[in-house]
């Protein structure tokens, strides 16, 4: 897991260092492995001296392991990449908390008494229906009974389906100060204004306490992934008890199979 971890933020850093001018793909249907440097400039589009050193760490670190992760995961392009990996489908995972999220962004929704609490929504309109509206139908669960849906950073594959699931079930859309403010200043030639954004809505707070139908979510601040993530946690119930579960910026499917625990 550390080395995962180490893998994915020398990625990220390596990718925040790219120059404007950068002509790499965007939305490769499956990037190729990058096991060496020479593929990293190949198929990342890195270019700029700090992004490659960043870069060829993350190739030192994953490239034997996980190849593909360093291509999609260190790729210039601010923008969504997909990796080609098959989506898992909506899935239980263990008494109120449901997997809703595609193949390569994660989607949770916590079930209460009193509606859900959605950490997420996906890149844009069509995968918020596809993933979370038909995910949550295929669980019997009702899309309609969102009250909430916290982003846990301003990135549009975690907001991009915001909208629309707030004009469907009357959600509150939560983001931290930081988040709403890159939101709203993005420009629009910026990789991530293809997504939908959302209307400022509720402000996270580190410390904070969301609480719905006898279930609690921490939200946590985390500067790093982005200045404004607030990833969270939550206490919920298992099996007449109760555990704490993290929701992460950046915490994906990444192709493990999704199952239920045994019961």
């Amino acid at each position: 897991m550390k080395k995962n971890v180490t893998l994915a933020t020398l990625c990220i850093l390596s990718a925040s260092l790219i120059g404007a001018g950068s002509t790499a793909a965007r939305g490769r249907a499956f990037p190729k492995p990058v096991r060496t440097y020479e593929e990293l400039k190949q198929e990342t589009g890195l270019s700029t001296p700090d992004g490659l050193v960043w870069g060829r760490m993350a190739v030192d670190v994953g490239g034997k392991d996980w190849p593909v992760t360093v291509s999609f995961r260190c790729h210039a392009d601010g923008g969504h990449v997909e990796s080609g990996l098959t989506p898992p489908p909506a899935t239980k995972i263990f008494d109120n908390l449901y997997y809703v999220g595609d193949a390569d962004t994660s989607a949770w929704a916590v079930n209460t008494p009193d509606g859900i609490i959605l950490i997420d929504a996906l890149t844009t309109e069509a995968d918020a229906q596809k993933f979370i509206v038909n995910g949550l139908k295929s669980v019997g669960l009702d899309p309609a009974k969102i009250r909430y849906i916290l982003v846990s950073h301003e990135h549009g594959d975690h907001y991009g389906g915001a909208p629309m699931l707030q004009k469907l079930s009357g959600a509150r859309v939560g983001l931290s100060e930081v988040g709403w403010k890159a939101v709203e200043q993005m420009g629009p030639n910026s990789p991530l204004a293809q997504s939908p954004r959302p209307a400022r809505d509720l402000v996270l707070e580190d410390g904070e306490a969301v609480s719905l139908g006898g279930t609690t979510i921490r939200i946590v601040a985390t500067p790093g992934h982005t200045p404004g993530p607030c990833p969270s946690s939550c206490r919920c119930p298992r099996k007449g008890s109760s555990i704490w579960r993290p929701f992460g910026a950046a915490m994906a499917f990444q192709g493990t199979p999704l199952t239920a625990p045994p019961s």
